[in-house]
């Protein structure tokens, strides 16, 4: 890190945290993960299609799309399910992998769960059909101060396919959440509230329509790929003009010498 030009974070927390180690302002650019919008939209036909197939047509579906980790505070999301069983018309679908997974499975089993569904990971190409086909999309971590500077992918994802978010992660997430419009916070290990929100939310598609508005626009003005990788290039450029000013130098003072 000591030798480079130019060093690159993916968050604000991760730009902050290492200016504080020491290193100059200056020198450290931010590029946030953007998303391929040209892969991720809302999609109706899509989300059609995925509707009839899991035979969700009368369903309120909440979901939880990307890793089933440790990291992933999958406990919150079953827990606000056991609260909501009763709720017949509302179906918890988590998509994904992780070495949380095959435990997340038998919890459900055990506690009997008839209203969460454990799917597995879906190619990239069709998680626009599975995110549009939802009513309501969660993104959770853990309480820890690591993850106050994290923005997992899934928000991102979820925002550019038009949907709402409710979101149990602090810091910068939560931020990006509110500063879009794009849904509601809870705390991260409340389960109660959580199970508040998802009823309050879903008891009112105007607003979660609203919402998902408002984050698809944020994204695509704010978060494109396209953008990013263009940001990206300028920086790597940069440094590539310098570095030849800096060889053009050396050869004209060895050429004096």
């Amino acid at each position: 890190l000591f030798r480079s030009a130019k060093i690159v974070a993916l968050t604000e927390g991760i730009r902050d945290d290492i200016s504080v180690r020491g290193w100059p302002k200056s020198k450290v650019e931010l590029v946030t993960c953007g998303v391929d919008i040209d892969k991720l939209y809302p999609d109706a036909p899509g989300a059609a299609f995925i509707r009839d197939k899991y035979d969700w047509q009368e369903k309120n579906i909440v979901l939880y799309f990307g890793a089933l980790g440790e990291a992933n505070n999958l406990p919150v999301i079953l827990r606000t399910a056991q609260r909501l069983q009763k709720r017949q018309d509302i179906v918890f679908v988590l998509i994904g992998d992780g070495m949380k997974r095959v435990e997340t499975e038998k919890q459900v089993a055990a506690i009997g769960l008839n209203n969460v569904l454990v799917l597995p990971p879906v190619p990239k190409d069709e998680a626009r059909t599975f995110i549009s086909a939802a009513d309501l999309c969660l993104v959770t971590l853990r309480d820890i101060p690591l993850f106050n500077g994290a923005i997992p992918t899934k928000l991102i994802d979820y925002m550019a396919c038009g949907k709402a978010v409710l979101c149990g992660i602090r810091g910068e997430a939560a931020r990006i959440v509110n500063d879009a419009g794009a849904g509601a916070m809870f705390e991260p290990d409340s389960d109660e509230q959580l199970s508040n929100l998802v009823l309050e939310l879903l008891g009112d598609k105007t607003r979660l329509e609203i919402m998902g508005t408002r984050g698809l626009a944020y994204v695509q003005s704010n978060m494109a790929a396209a953008t990013m990788r263009h940001q990206m290039e300028s920086i790597l450029l940069a440094v590539a003009r310098n570095i030849h000013s800096i060889a053009d130098v050396d050869r004209s003072e060895e050429r004096r010498v």
